[in-house]
């Protein structure tokens, strides 16, 4: 009798001493598994190549020109990471501040990061610059009003197209006029301008000349152009 019960506690014993091992060794597949999965890789940056000046858009550091390397700690390349960038402005001053991607003319700090089920790393920062834009503006060489006795307003005219660009010929959108005045044609002068009048309103030929207001992103730009006012 007490062989028996003996030999059941024996067994009992080597039946949770199983269920032990199985668990300690599922656990540690699973934190293998885990530790392999999350493979921490080397981020490097390159900013080199940037040479940006600003025109009006939101760009990534990629889209700026700059460059990505992500290498596992053995050396071996990775190109199917997903990269997150991170940028600043003020980044070494108590003015630090995270914006969402660059746009405006400035210095930025960009840093890399990499976080999933396969690779996490973050490179260190890497600072850049967007510089001022130095601006053209072209308009359409003539346009024309029909004659209604009224004063003509720069907004009266619907013919009127006008490109602002950067010096790499980008054009940046969403630019109003800052000034304009109009000045009689003058036949006699080379490019046509004559003395400075109120907004026209008698049928005849004059100038428009316009400019855009220098900022921070962007420098002082003018332009004319030919306004017709027919009968």
């Amino acid at each position: 009798m007490k062989k028996k019960v003996l030999m059941k506690r024996v067994a009992f014993l080597l039946m949770v001493l199983t269920f032990i091992f199985t668990g300690v060794k599922w656990l540690s597949d699973d934190f293998s598994m885990t530790l392999e999965a999350s493979q921490t890789v080397n981020i490097s940056l390159n900013a080199d190549r940037i040479d940006a000046v600003y025109n009006g858009k939101e760009r990534t550091f990629e889209d700026l020109g700059g460059t990505v390397n992500i290498r596992t700690n053995k050396g071996k390349v990775i190109t199917d990471a997903n990269v997150n960038y991170t940028y600043y402005t003020n980044y070494d001053s108590d003015k630090k501040q995270k914006v969402e991607c660059p746009l405006g003319a400035g210095n930025y700090t960009v840093i890399a990061s990499v976080k999933s089920d396969k690779y996490v790393g973050n490179s260190k920062p890497v600072s850049f610059k967007i510089k001022t834009a130095t601006t053209t503006l072209a308009s359409t060489p003539e346009v024309y009003v029909r004659y209604s006795g009224k004063a003509v307003k720069l907004d009266d005219i619907e013919n009127l197209s006008l490109v602002f660009a950067n010096q790499y010929g980008e054009e940046i959108k969403g630019i109003t006029i800052g000034d304009y005045i109009f000045c009689k044609y003058d036949e006699k002068s080379q490019n046509h301008v004559g003395a400075v009048i109120e907004a026209p309103k008698e049928a005849g030929r004059y100038i428009i000349a316009m400019s855009v207001l220098p900022t921070y992103n962007y420098s002082y730009a003018t332009a004319q152009t030919v306004l017709v006012i027919k009968e």
